[in-house]
């Protein structure tokens, strides 16, 4: 019986054995568990993609702002078109002032020279002093030096 015991011990160990194979079964489980939360895992990364959609929703959306921003620009375009017609218009308006000012006279000359400062630019004006200085300080020839002196 001794061997019997003997015997016994060795199946008491393979009931041991075979716990640790239920331990290792249920180490399956846990297994499955990590996979479950795996699962979760993935499920959070599907969450996450969500919020990807989400983010594309949010560019669509910042899309929609760039078109309006395109359309804020259309109408600065407009703007700008009727900022180049009032142009136009500041032009048009400066020529016949011109036109009417040569014919009234030399003072009416410097009122144009004057306001076309912006329009035309800084030459005009010199030209049209020049024009009036001419006038108001005649030249004087000098026989003796051979020059011209203007006082």
């Amino acid at each position: 019986m001794e061997a019997k015991g003997g015997v016994i011990k060795p199946e008491a160990r393979n009931m041991e054995a075979k716990e640790g194979v239920k331990e290792a079964e249920g180490g399956v489980p846990e297994s499955k568990a990590g996979n479950m939360e795996g699962e979760e895992g993935v499920t959070e990364a599907e969450g996450g993609i969500t919020e990807a959609e989400g983010g594309i929703t949010e560019a669509k959306a910042g899309n929609m702002e760039v078109e309006e921003g395109v359309t804020e620009a259309e109408a600065r375009n407009m703007e700008v078109e009727e900022g180049i017609t009032e142009v136009d218009g500041g032009f048009m308006k400066a020529d016949l002032e011109k036109a009417t000012d040569r014919e009234g006279g030399i003072t009416e000359a410097k009122e144009v020279a004057r306001e076309m400062e912006c329009v035309a630019g800084h030459n005009i004006v010199h030209q049209l002093r020049s024009i009036v200085s001419s006038f108001l300080c005649p030249t004087i020839h000098v026989p003796n030096e051979g020059s011209e002196t203007k006082y």
